[in-house]
């Protein structure tokens, strides 16, 4: 074979097995499948419905949305000087340059995880609900749970749509998929940008106890993280409410916020671990498919909610630019230890396939 027909075979043998690698993909070698998830409801929260007021009078549930955003780590701030108090945080994948899935955020992420905060989904990248197809809202909750499985290692099962539009689409599709639909009913409106406006409005429903709120904001504002967030925890605190979660407003055990994304069964909350990894595995096996009348109720009140995805408030000069938000291959990616072992067997397996055609074909070449 002329040598020069050999250097094209080699070079063309090589560009096919690069193109074959996983690392062309850019994927981690254990990656979630959603589709081939088992989906059991575990608990007595309803699936697929409008759910939005605590069980018990004199809670209040502050919850977060859009995140995580460069501001997060102040609202992190506030919380834990506050008292460690928990908080619920309705995150997306990829928002612009908010999200999961930017790099620059990972150790914001993993503090969320470690401080015991209760994630959920807020779809992949903020999507209309209720201006999309029942396909575009699977994928959208699919690959939320792919970002989610990849980088804390878990799935949860609580969903709070963009804009909280969830009509009986979208309401189907999150049934199908096991997911709790979270609504709120003290609404800051710190997307508007108006400080007084969103202390008026929270003083308001605090004024009306006992009753107990779920309260919306964004972490993404620098207004909420500086202003709104410290208000929300003082004006609470005086009057006497409980700080909880959206699970524990609802009555939900903190097992059953997440499921296991290779099993689907339910997890232990997160929380106090020095590393983002999931939990130990809890059965699911004895849990009621059945809702009870003594937990969540589910609410067909309608909200008054923007239509467009708010635009985020800045101080000053500040802007959202980060300069680590560009995604990084090497990003904490956690997902379980057998999936992890797979996965590095499968890389390792490969590289040595890999490494011997490579020299193989090399050597044919030579003595061509």
């Amino acid at each position: 074979m002329p040598s020069s027909t050999a250097a094209v075979f080699t070079v063309s043998l090589l560009a096919t097995l690069a193109a074959a690698s996983p690392l062309a993909e850019q994927q981690p070698a254990a990656r979630l499948n959603p589709r081939a998830m088992a989906r059991p409801k575990f608990g007595n929260v309803p699936y697929g419905q409008q759910l939005k007021s605590c069980v018990e009078p004199n809670m209040i549930a502050l919850t977060f949305d859009d995140g995580p955003g460069q501001y997060t780590a102040h609202v992190l701030d506030l919380l834990e000087k506050a008292g460690n108090l928990k908080a619920t945080f309705f995150l997306n994948g990829k928002n612009g340059q908010n999200g999961m899935e930017n790099s620059g955020l990972s150790s914001v992420l993993k503090r969320m995880v470690n401080a015991g905060h209760q994630l959920a989904s807020h779809s992949y990248s903020h999507k209309n609900f209720d201006e999309i197809s029942a396909d575009e809202q699977e994928q959208e909750l699919l690959l939320n749970e792919d970002a989610f499985a990849r980088l804390i290692g878990m799935v949860p099962t609580y969903f709070r749509p963009p804009f909280t539009a969830c009509g009986a689409t979208c309401l189907a599709t999150a049934g199908r998929l096991a997911y709790h639909v979270t609504d709120y009913d003290l609404d800051t409106k710190d997307y508007e940008g108006n400080l007084q406006a969103s202390k008026n409005k929270f003083q308001e429903g605090m004024s009306q106890s006992p009753k107990s709120w779920v309260a919306l904001a964004h972490d993404i504002h620098e207004l909420t993280a500086n202003s709104i967030t410290p208000f929300m925890i003082d004006t609470a605190k005086s009057k006497g409410y409980k700080f909880v979660t959206m699970g524990e407003c609802l009555g939900d055990p903190r097992e059953n916020w997440y499921r296991d994304p290779s099993t689907g069964r339910a997890v232990a909350a997160l929380g106090s671990s020095n590393n983002v990894k999931p939990p130990a595995l809890v059965s699911s096996e004895s849990s009621s498919t059945t809702a009870s009348s003594t937990t969540a109720t589910a609410t067909s009140t309608s909200v008054s909610k923007p239509t467009s995805t708010p635009t985020p408030v800045r101080a000053g000069n500040s802007t959202t630019s980060n300069a680590s938000s560009t995604r990084s291959a090497g990003s904490p990616a956690s997902t379980s230890a057998a999936a992890s072992k797979e996965g590095a067997a499968d890389r390792v397996g490969f590289g040595g396939l890999f490494a011997s055609l490579i020299w193989g074909a090399t050597a044919f070449a030579l003595l061509m």
